[in-house]
């Protein structure tokens, strides 16, 4: 299936056993009404990559709500870019313990403001997180990520790159990274972030690449947290917090050899 850019409104029966919705929607702009797909089946299905990407008009998605997503594995881009969604509460049941993709699910989503119908998703099987919530400028509480158990992923690239609103990222403390090995760009932008201490425990040992980690975070002064930081030789700290406001520098032997090896 690829659907055309101007409909507003579906009529179309779903064969049994598909197994690919791949961008089925992507870029239907006018697209607001999406009420037929209440009972299409989907129980079959394994990839929703870019199912609704760009679908800047659509606001109401509660006819997803039972749909059946055991056997997905990649959701990425998603709803990518659909701007007008605020409401993601019919999601709030969706099974995605089998989805290791996740990359930029719900990127872009510029009026998104409340994710607490996350609070109960099973990513326990993610391996990619990338710029999953990138550009969610309007995104401020995240303590519905709390108990997520992240602890397969290796991919945090661009996390939440342009959440500029977000300021209190004392939900991650306790995130088991451990696993992760590419991080650059991770708060990239977050204009409001100030206190970086929740994540001073970190296990990033197998991290190799923090390339502008903390890149244009404009009200960040103080990067000392990051002292109980045991990092990999190797890794890349190229721009970990250009043009930011840095008044406290870690002055650990592992960011001073980085910064010597990048200049």
């Amino acid at each position: 299936y690829k659907l055309k850019e101007g409909i507003n409104r579906i009529e179309i029966v779903l064969k049994e056993n598909v197994t690919n919705i791949r961008a089925l929607f992507k870029k239907c702009t006018s697209l607001i009404d999406i009420s037929p797909l209440e009972n299409w089946d989907v129980k079959d299905a394994t990839c929703f990559s870019c199912s609704f990407r760009q679908c800047t008009s659509l606001q109401d998605i509660s006819p997803l709500k039972k749909w059946n997503l055991s056997n997905v594995s990649d959701l990425n881009a998603c709803f990518e870019g659909d701007t007008a969604l605020t409401n993601i509460s019919p999601l709030e049941n969706w099974d995605v313990s089998q989805v290791k993709l996740m990359s930029g699910t719900f990127s872009n989503c510029t009026s998104l403001s409340d994710i607490s119908p996350l609070k109960n998703w099973n990513v326990s099987n993610v391996i990619n997180f990338s710029s999953l919530f990138a550009g969610c400028k309007n995104l401020k509480n995240i303590s519905s990520l709390q108990d997520w158990k992240v602890d397969n992923c290796t991919h945090f690239n661009f996390m939440f790159k342009e959440c500029s609103s977000l300021e209190d990222i004392s939900p991650l403390k306790d995130w088991n990274v451990s696993k992760g090995v590419s991080f650059d760009g991770f708060f990239k932008d977050c204009y409001s972030l100030r206190d970086i201490n929740p994540i001073k425990n970190w296990n990033v040992i197998h991290g190799n690449n923090f390339h502008g980690f903390f890149e244009n975070c404009i009200k960040l002064t103080d990067i000392r947290p990051l002292d109980n930081w045991k990092v990999s030789k190797s890794a890349d700290f190229k721009d970990l917090y250009k043009d930011a406001h840095i008044e406290f520098i870690t002055t650990t032997s592992w960011y001073v050899n980085n910064k010597k090896k990048n200049n």
